[in-house]
């Protein structure tokens, strides 16, 4: 069984890895400004009828 050590350092870089992931999928241009979702939306994202 290998045994791999996660420092602090390791915790650090991901995060800062993580957000800056996150940043660039959710860029402020690409937002979208649609608050609300109509019925029949939800039910095709959701793969309902």
């Amino acid at each position: 069984m290998n045994v791999e050590l996660i420092t602090k350092g390791d915790l650090l870089e991901f995060k800062s890895d993580l957000l800056n992931e996150i940043k660039r999928i959710i860029q402020p241009g690409q937002a979208s400004t649609k608050q609300w979702l109509k019925s029949v939306e939800v039910r095709k994202l959701l793969g309902i009828c």
